[in-house]
């Protein structure tokens, strides 16, 4: 059920919007107006809530929780794009009329969700051409951004895939202790290693040898501890073999 801007904000005591980058730098009263338009959602694990193809008629903003955004592949199999917590944003399309989304985005952990619909964002916009800049500067360099990675993931060998996943996650969601970097996954090792175009058993295999040579420690299947990310890093900067 959505939920009037102005309550939820006021419970949580923060702007929701300004929260992203895209809107961070905004002034109060045009940060105001602009969330005057938001509606709030509670959504469930497994919830979706865009599914690939839909119309793409709002921005979402992650408001607390986790969200994965995948593809089906053509044999059926997910392809994980990003895994969004909070302060994360899809559904940039919306600025655009006709588009559709290019991703399912399903709920992994219970999440409450900020929406922007198409009408209301364009229509400010077009009254705040100064957020319409800012917002175009941020989704170009998102796109070169994206580029990049899909440039390196393509020419990295199997560990050095694995060691640029888990230097992501750690970078994310990663939490200092005296073990090192502690990492709780949402994932199962499935979804992981299709992020990164892995199977299952590769990504396993890495986390292994990266463990033996004391670099990862494994607590359960759902905590990795990044103890030499310097190790991993230098990985990055090998030549593909």
């Amino acid at each position: 059920m959505e939920t009037p801007s102005a309550t939820l904000c006021q419970r949580c005591g923060r702007h929701c919007l300004g929260t992203i980058s895209m809107f961070a730098a905004l002034p109060d009263a045009d940060l105001e107006a602009l969330e005057g338009l938001v509606a709030h959602r509670r959504y469930h694990k497994g919830d979706d809530i865009v599914r690939e193809g839909d119309p793409a008629d709002a921005l979402h903003i992650i408001h607390g929780g986790e969200v994965k955004l995948y593809r089906l592949r053509p044999d059926g199999g997910e392809q994980v794009l990003r895994i969004l917590g909070e302060g994360d944003f899809f559904g940039e399309l919306a600025l655009l009329s006709g588009a559709r989304a290019p991703s399912t985005a399903t709920v992994v952990s219970p999440s409450l969700v900020c929406a922007v619909h198409q009408r209301d964002l364009r229509r400010f916009l077009l009254e705040h051409p100064r957020t319409m800049y800012v917002i175009l500067t941020i989704l170009v360099g998102r796109l070169a951004q994206a580029e990049d990675i899909v440039e390196n993931i393509a020419s990295f060998n199997s560990r050095q895939k694995a060691a640029a996943l888990l230097l992501t996650l750690a970078q994310r969601q990663g939490r200092q202790t005296r073990q090192g970097t502690e990492i709780k996954l949402s994932l199962n090792r499935a979804d992981l290693a299709s992020m990164v175009g892995l199977t299952q058993e590769t990504l396993s295999r890495r986390i292994s040898e990266f463990k033996e040579q004391g670099w990862v420690q494994t607590k359960g299947y759902r905590h990795l501890y990044l103890t030499d990310e310097v190790a991993l890093a230098r990985l990055l900067d090998e030549a593909p073999v």
